[in-house]
């Protein structure tokens, strides 16, 4: 049985293995529907997608079907696992590839404490063997979402902040008497940073394609997740091609991203303080362990009363 059982266990090993390797060495071309899809993209090369990674999927074969599980028994759904992969940067290929890899991380650590563990002649339960592998495979599996997670709110909030600044300086552009168009191109590139870069590519490629800017402000919203941008993008479509409404619309949509991000901010830091608690506690409570453990063996006469032996010595001395 144990014979069987870490046959089994090896060749799980041995798949798990291969896959991450073929996925680490595996080099495909890029199918033409592919390249069409990311030509067509907001205002992003080929190139910079490949190297930077954005929203390239896997395909073919046994590289589908491992995305495909992923995407599937993933904690987030289709169309926000590929906004949280666009806004910090990776491939789905990517993300794929970094949970498998935890996930056979996690089912070997087990099987190699067993087989040490029975070189050193040490006795071992194969059946808990097989849950803790089995355990640790699916929390490695699911692990890598929430770095992701966390990560995308992260670069979500760094694109609103810089929003509110790209507004604001729209806003001083066209105070000082600038056309709307010149405004929005100065203020993109008067910034550093990748939400920045993110807004001019989404101007280039307005420029390129002949559409609104506004379209592609709203196109960039969907892929990024910020509903910020898609509501400055709807109200300013709304206002249409007058001059007056477009400026009004964007001084009161830098107002209100201003006020939000004040209040934001202000959210954080008391969230930092409630955190602050946390190590506060644990050391109180770590104190009251060490205090109250003698108090109570002192009261139950465990430290402060002397042992039997002492006391019928002292007895015989009388």
């Amino acid at each position: 049985m144990e014979t069987l059982l870490f046959t089994l266990l090896g060749a799980g090993i041995g798949c798990g293995v291969w896959f991450v390797l073929r996925g680490v060495f595996a080099r495909r071309a890029i199918p033409l529907d592919l390249l069409a899809s990311r030509l067509a993209g907001t205002g992003i090369s080929v190139h910079e997608r490949e190297v930077n990674g954005s929203t390239r999927r896997a395909d073919g074969g046994l590289t589908s079907f491992a995305h495909q599980l992923v995407v599937r028994y993933s904690t987030a759904s289709q169309d926000t696992l590929t906004r949280r992969l666009r806004l910090v940067g990776r491939t789905e290929a990517d993300f794929t590839l970094e949970k498998l890899t935890a996930s056979v991380a996690g089912f070997c650590f087990p099987v190699v404490l067993a087989v040490l563990a029975v070189a050193a002649d040490a006795g071992i339960a194969v059946g808990w063997i097989a849950i803790a592998s089995i355990g640790l495979a699916i929390l490695g599996f699911i692990y890598p979402d929430l770095p992701l997670a966390e990560r995308a709110d992260e670069r979500r909030r760094e694109f609103r902040f810089a929003l509110g600044a790209y507004l604001d300086f729209v806003t001083i552009m066209l105070a000082g008497g600038a056309g709307t168009q010149s405004a929005l191109q100065a203020a993109a590139e008067a910034g550093d940073g990748w939400a920045f870069a993110e807004l001019r590519n989404a101007l280039a490629l307005a420029n390129s394609t002949g559409r609104s800017v506004w379209e592609t402000y709203a196109e960039l919203a969907d892929e990024l997740g910020v509903d910020e941008l898609h509501e400055l993008a709807s109200s300013v479509a709304l206002a249409g091609g007058q001059g007056g409404r477009v400026k009004n619309s964007l001084i009161a949509k830098a107002d209100a991203l201003r006020v939000a991000q004040a209040a934001e901010l202000e959210a954080l830091s008391e969230a930092q303080t409630e955190k602050m608690i946390i190590p506060v506690v644990v050391m109180i409570a770590g104190l009251v362990l060490f205090i109250g453990v003698g108090a109570v063996d002192v009261v139950s006469g465990g430290a402060g009363t002397p042992p039997p032996d002492a006391i019928d010595a002292g007895e015989g001395n009388r």
